[in-house]
């Protein structure tokens, strides 16, 4: 379809003649009437190729390199409505079916930009993340090498869940409490499963319990505090105070006390 003309309205009305003056102005209205039926009726996918960069076709509206789009495909299948980031719009990574089900393959989700607290999925940075602050959050990632992580930081202090390999690690940056109300049990489930305590190899590094009496042998049972005692008493020993010098050279001031050849203190 051309474009629309139409005689010069001014030209018309300069017409001296009043009857050819208003047979110029009904041929006018003739051909606008006419004009806009044609506009009404046949502007439509075929005749309508691009407008403002837009690709039209019977079945979809689409940008001129196709990656963007949306369609009115309508098959058995659960045909793609709208689509982003590839020319094929089935496997775009944003893409949205005519069901309503949406792929977003790539996309930041976050609760808000920059105030607290907020909730993040980034596929570039942290898999998932649950702010309180922008120093206290929970984060799941990965490592370097593929392993999953599940990270609590408070700014200051640190727990870090990691499978590695087969091995579950927990890693803690501070004081760490394992405690429950009722029984706890720390069990290896192999017939030669080991548990192994390792303190810190300084000086003050040590496993303590409030006294041998809190160790208790299920096999024996008895406490290792009752075990020392029959130990104790199963032979005669000197009972008795002695005192040593605690220097070279020096006096003997320093009580140790034995009692049946066990030292007490």
């Amino acid at each position: 379809m051309g474009t629309v003309s139409l005689p010069n309205l001014d030209s018309i009305l300069q017409i001296k003649d009043p009857d050819k003056r208003f047979e110029e102005l009904v041929n006018t209205v003739g051909i606008l009437i006419k004009n806009l039926s044609e506009i009404n009726g046949y502007i439509n996918s075929k005749n309508v190729f691009e407008v403002g960069g837009w690709r039209v076709n019977s079945k979809d509206m689409s940008s001129i390199d196709k990656d963007v789009g949306m369609s009115t495909e309508d098959t058995t299948a659960d045909d793609t409505r709208f689509w982003a980031g590839s020319p094929d719009k089935d496997t775009a990574p944003w893409r949205v079916t005519k069901s309503g089900k949406m792929t977003a393959t790539g996309a930041l989700i976050q609760s808000s930009d920059d105030s607290y607290p907020r909730v993040v999925f980034d596929p570039d940075s942290d898999l998932f993340g649950a702010y309180a602050t922008a120093t206290n959050f929970i984060n799941i990632k990965a490592s370097d090498a593929g392993e999953p992580l599940l990270y609590f930081d408070n700014g200051v202090n640190l727990i870090r869940h990691a499978l590695l390999g087969n091995t579950y690690n927990l890693g803690v940056v501070g004081n760490f409490d394992l405690a429950a109300t009722d029984n706890l049990t720390i069990q290896g489930t192999g017939t030669s499963s080991t548990i192994t305590l390792k303190p810190g190899t300084g000086a003050s590094g040590r496993v303590t319990v409030p006294s041998w009496t809190k160790l208790y042998s299920t096999g024996d049972i008895q406490s290792l505090q009752t075990a020392l005692n029959a130990k104790a008493n199963s032979f005669s020993g000197a009972t008795s105070t002695v005192y040593v010098a605690t220097t070279s050279g020096g006096p003997a001031t320093t009580p140790i006390s034995f009692s049946n050849g066990i030292r007490t203190t």
